[in-house]
């Protein structure tokens, strides 16, 4: 479906070489490269990859001092996967689909989910190497897909949902009235009341927050969306994804003096804020994904309403950076942290790069 909505595009001889994924083992990693031909996949947990250490320069080097063990052998493979997946950022387009909660009960605060990010934001500035020079990347789009809950939220997680969302009210008294419009609460209400509003409107916050902390920073314009799907099974749950654009702060952290943020990322953040109070995340059901199928798509095709949904927003808003001003023509990169949208069962996952010759690398 990326392919056809034009947002990534095949190589000369037909292959998909700038999409990288991840999965969970070697045998589906193999089963997506049949289906996504010249794809770089990775197998294993994602977040376990990102946040292992890297405590060699030749992960797979035979131990010196340690036993050849099925447990070292485990962190030298973990070890070299991070080392291969660094040296594909930065990306155009990251889209994170955990299938999971974002917060757990048993990683410590403020979730491995939170820190995975915050590393995949520093990776991000990496500078761009190619024929052309080098640059640092200017945007992205990031895609956020997650799993509403659990209702009992560990009192951490909840207080950090509850500080940013009360620090909006501070810095916006409108609010107040924005989310009695909406289900007749307010912000104290909200988790004991309203939860799936509660998480819809906390989670972004956090997700901006540490963007933020990155040098990066939510573009208002176009705002983030929004949108909620059913998933069916025993029982059924929620899942939320969030898509929106991602700006470098400008000037950049290194032009600036220690500890301060440019007014107009505040105002940016301040922007954003107030959009998610006064649009609630789009309920998807079959009528939207029959409009955006019949926006995106010549024929009706089989792929599954998340997807679609997804893909139309990519197609229609991602942040294109140098492409918007003509200054290169490029192919599309795409990473996802599961098995790529062109398998058509799971949500879409992508992040993307610039590669010499044109383009971006997008990670699904």
């Amino acid at each position: 479906m990326l392919d056809v909505a034009k947002v990534i595009r095949p190589s000369a001889a037909g292959r998909f070489d700038t999409v990288c994924f991840f999965d969970r083992t070697v045998e589906l990693v193999a089963q997506t490269q049949l289906r996504v031909p010249g794809s770089i996949g990775f197998a294993g947990s994602f977040v376990e990859t990102v946040l292992t250490p890297l405590t060699a320069a030749n992960p797979l080097a035979s131990p010196a001092v340690e036993r050849d063990t099925a447990a070292v052998r485990r962190r030298q493979v973990l070890q070299a996967t991070k080392r291969d997946f660094i040296d594909k950022f930065p990306f155009d387009v990251l889209n994170l689909d955990l299938e999971d909660l974002i917060f757990k009960a048993r990683d410590t605060f403020p979730g491995d989910v939170i820190r995975a990010l915050r590393q995949l934001c520093e990776w991000q500035r990496r500078p761009l190497v190619s024929k052309a020079g080098t640059e640092l990347l200017d945007g992205f789009t990031l895609l956020f897909t997650t799993r509403v809950g659990p209702a009992e939220l560990r009192e951490d997680y909840a207080q950090m949902l509850i500080t940013e969302l009360e620090a909006n009210v501070a810095a916006d008294g409108t609010l107040v009235e924005l989310l009695r419009r909406r289900n007749g609460l307010e912000v104290g209400r909200l988790q004991q009341d309203d939860f799936v509003a509660f998480f819809e409107l906390g989670v972004p916050k956090v997700i901006a927050k540490a963007l933020m902390d990155e040098d990066w920073h939510i573009d208002p314009n176009p705002e983030l969306v929004a949108f909620r799907f059913t998933r069916t099974g025993s029982p059924s749950y929620e899942i939320v994804h969030f898509a929106m654009n991602v700006r470098r702060q400008s000037p950049r952290r290194e032009d600036r003096a220690p500890g301060t943020t440019p007014p107009h990322v505040m105002a940016a953040y301040k922007s954003f804020a107030r959009g998610l109070f006064e649009r609630p995340a789009t309920l998807v059901n079959e009528a939207t994904v029959a409009g955006s199928i019949s926006d995106l798509l010549s024929t009706k095709s089989g792929a599954g309403g998340e997807s679609t949904i997804r893909t139309k927003w990519l197609s229609d808003t991602r942040y294109r950076g140098l492409e918007d001003g003509n200054a290169r023509t490029r192919r599309s990169k795409l990473f996802s942290s599961f098995r790529p949208i062109f398998s058509c069962d799971r949500p879409l996952t992508c992040a993307s790069e610039r590669l010499e010759g044109g383009g971006m690398r997008m990670i699904v």
